[in-house]
């Protein structure tokens, strides 16, 4: 494997768009049901029937890169080794999906694209897209490849064995 850095540096969360949602008291996901309160998201928080009448209908910015169609992550999957174990290998794939929005509810999977020998898969953010590279590296070795972009937040992850 080649020394990879962990995370971008040079990008902020105040540079994603998507983010910059300027939203007081408390809003509900029309798309996913996730819960905006003390400008952060949560899936799994209650809310009081009083709350939930005064909270604002939006859709959270994973909803709105999904619906956009505009991925922070692309991570291709690629080789023999994929074909003859690509269910264990998005099943380990989805596993860390649920792990990442158990920390964060805006980081999930936006697409799984089968083409036979290659699976791409892309993501609401550049941390999930390296988050699964280095799952299936550390589980199956192979050679894994991550690329940042210079001009937009988009990573491209790349395994292949």
């Amino acid at each position: 494997m080649k020394d990879l850095p962990h995370a971008r540096s040079d990008l902020t969360t105040s540079s994603d768009p998507y983010l910059a949602q300027d939203i007081e008291g408390t809003a509900v996901c029309k798309g996913c049901g996730a819960v905006y309160r003390n400008k952060r998201w949560y899936l799994s928080i209650e809310l009081t029937d009083e709350e939930r009448r005064e909270a604002k209908e939006v859709l959270c910015p994973a909803c709105r890169k999904v619906r956009d169609r505009m991925p922070e992550g692309i991570v291709l999957l690629g080789g023999r080794f994929l074909a003859q174990h690509k269910e264990e290998i998005l099943n380990l794939a989805k596993n860390e999906e649920e792990n990442a929005m158990e920390l964060n509810p805006l980081e999930r999977i936006m697409e799984i694209v089968d083409r036979g020998d290659e699976v791409e898969i892309t993501t609401t953010s550049e941390h999930l897209a390296q988050r699964i590279g280095r799952a299936v590296h550390s589980a199956y070795s192979g050679e894994l490849e991550i690329k940042f972009s210079e001009d937009v937040k988009l990573t491209r992850v790349s395994w292949r064995r």
